[in-house]
């Protein structure tokens, strides 16, 4: 069982990427995303990255403090449901793949319950009756938003990196 991880303030985005979520890119499961298409313009590893990157760059700039390590792993996580949603979609594929998501990522990753719960969260209001309860939930659903409509747009994502 894990301790409660303590809320801070984030660093650089692409060090606490790579700090709490380099088993997870690496893993040859979470790479089968690179496979999946994901709203036109990207593939479901690709938009799960950039999830990541956006929610982390939003609390650093707001300067909210966080469970970093809970917001990388959820964020990478979010749509961890290792289907190909444009080709073989599942029936109500928007509302239950964070269901799904959070099934597979209990299975093959090391994640405590308020993690699982904003990687079901993500999908709100579509998922009507599954709000955020954590700051790191409402975090990666704005960020989800962000990223997908981009992607939906056909725009890129905007770099983030501050020096």
């Amino acid at each position: 069982m894990q301790m409660e991880e303590e809320k801070r303030y984030v660093e650089d985005p692409y060090i606490e990427l790579n700090r709490y979520g380099k088993d997870i890119l690496s893993s040859p499961k979470f790479q089968r995303l690179l496979a999946f298409p994901q709203h036109k313009t990207s593939n479901a590893y690709k938009h799960s990255v950039d999830v990541c990157i956006k929610a982390l760059t939003f609390a650093k700039d707001r300067n909210i403090k966080v469970r970093v390590r809970s917001l990388v792993r959820s964020a990478l996580l979010h749509d961890y449901y290792l289907y190909a949603a444009t080709v073989n979609p599942m029936p109500k594929h928007a509302s239950m793949h964070p269901i799904y998501a959070a099934i597979n990522a209990k299975a093959d990753f090391d994640l405590d319950d308020k993690e699982l719960m904003d990687i079901m969260s993500h999908m709100w209001p579509i998922a009507i009756t599954r709000a955020p309860v954590s700051i790191e939930g409402w975090i990666i659903c704005y960020a989800d938003k962000c990223v997908a409509t981009n992607e939906f747009l056909k725009r890129p994502q905007k770099a983030v990196r501050k020096k």
